[in-house]
């Protein structure tokens, strides 16, 4: 009983596979399984308090928030092949569409409790916030150039090992002649680099970490600025990467601006109703909670 509102364990265990299915936990290990299962009666609970909060300010959802949050179960279904695979998607992993619905619909209810018990949060707040913690939004780019060499075929097959051997040993051969300036490397970039978006980037490609293939993006950002590589491989063939330049930028404010306010609207949700699911009278059936597993 969540302030006197029961919470069946067949809900709980529900709203539990949910968690599981949206962490992409196919299972939780035993040792666990504890924390696992007192995180979602932590959420549980504050779902149910939330509701209570609701019905007291008299907060509901207008027909036109309840259409709108069909629309985006409806885009979910699509993605999965319809409704009725998406059902069965559900209850393959012990959810039933009714609980899903519950929780899709606790959160649209939970964001307009939010609106109500909190102030509005004004873009002046949201910059100062933005300035306040300005180094949270420093990022390092790099660009980098490269002549790329490659080992598979137009369909992505791999070449044989015997042709394989031999690009190595001509971009071994390239970075020699580049490195005892017998060549420049924009001018081996232009004879032999098979990188189709050379003519796109003559400059080089400009970008932050997690935005290009690993072996690429940790050759460039340990090099130093005018440094050429080793010939490094990829799954698709040899690269020689010469870096460019290096530069630290700000994130600007409105790229930005939509994730200060998520947070702010968070910390105002802790800081308005966290005490209430705190204070929340909470009465066990101990037998059937010690019976739940995750």
């Amino acid at each position: 009983l969540v302030n006197g509102q029961p919470v069946r364990v067949n809900y709980f265990t529900e709203v539990m596979n949910y968690y599981k299915i949206n962490m992409g936990m196919a299972s939780v290990e035993d040792e666990d399984a504890d924390d696992f299962k007192n995180y979602v009666l932590k959420e549980v609970i504050g779902m149910e308090v939330v509701r209570q909060i609701a019905d007291d300010l008299s907060i509901k959802l207008t027909t036109t928030e309840s259409r709108l949050l069909d629309e985006r179960i409806a885009l979910y279904e699509n993605n999965m092949g319809g409704h009725d695979e998406f059902v069965a998607y559900l209850s393959k992993n012990g959810v039933s569409f009714e609980t899903y619905y519950k929780i899709q619909e606790y959160f649209a209810l939970r964001s307009k409790v939010l609106d109500v018990m909190t102030d509005e949060i004004t873009t002046d707040e949201l910059y100062k916030y933005y300035l306040d913690n300005k180094k949270m939004y420093l990022s390092e780019k790099v660009t980098a150039k490269q002549i790329f060499i490659r080992t598979v075929d137009e369909a992505g097959m791999p070449y044989a090992d015997s042709v394989v051997y031999e690009k190595k040993k001509f971009a071994n051969e390239i970075l020699e002649k580049i490195r005892s300036g017998e060549e420049t490397f924009d001018d081996m970039m232009e004879k032999y680099s098979q990188d189709p978006g050379k003519m796109s980037y003559p400059g080089g490609y400009t970008f932050g970490k997690g935005e290009m293939i690993p072996v690429f993006e940790e050759t460039a950002f340990a090099l130093e600025k005018g440094q050429v590589s080793d010939v490094v491989e990829s799954e698709n063939g040899f690269h020689i990467i010469l870096l460019v330049d290096r530069y630290k930028l700000y994130e600007p404010f409105e790229n930005v601006k939509e994730d200060i306010y998520n947070k702010l609207r968070n910390e105002r949700y802790y800081i308005e109703v966290e005490p209430q699911i705190q204070k929340a009278y909470i009465i066990f059936n101990q037998e059937k909670w010690d019976s739940i597993r995750p």
